[in-house]
């Protein structure tokens, strides 16, 4: 994640362009792509417009962002 700036009127979720911080806040990059292990029993993972329902064990090729993110919360482990 990284610190975006905005106008708070885009804080409205229902206003005409509303801030969405799992497709803007992006700091690593989205064109290189890493595979993880789901290392939490059950969740719902969204990156931009993908959604995934996962468990553990599962195996997902994501971007070094979505990697990042799973892995420095310990929802993933690099595979």
């Amino acid at each position: 994640m990284r610190v975006t700036e905005f106008d708070l009127r885009r804080l409205d979720k229902d206003g005409t362009n509303p801030f969405d911080a799992l497709s803007e806040a992006f700091v690593f990059g989205n064109d290189k792509s890493i595979d993880v292990e789901i290392i939490v029993e059950d969740a719902t993972l969204r990156f931009g417009e993908e959604q995934h329902d996962v468990v553990a064990g599962d195996c997902l090729h994501v971007s070094e962002s979505a990697a990042t993110f799973l892995s420095l919360k310990g929802w993933a482990k690099l595979a």
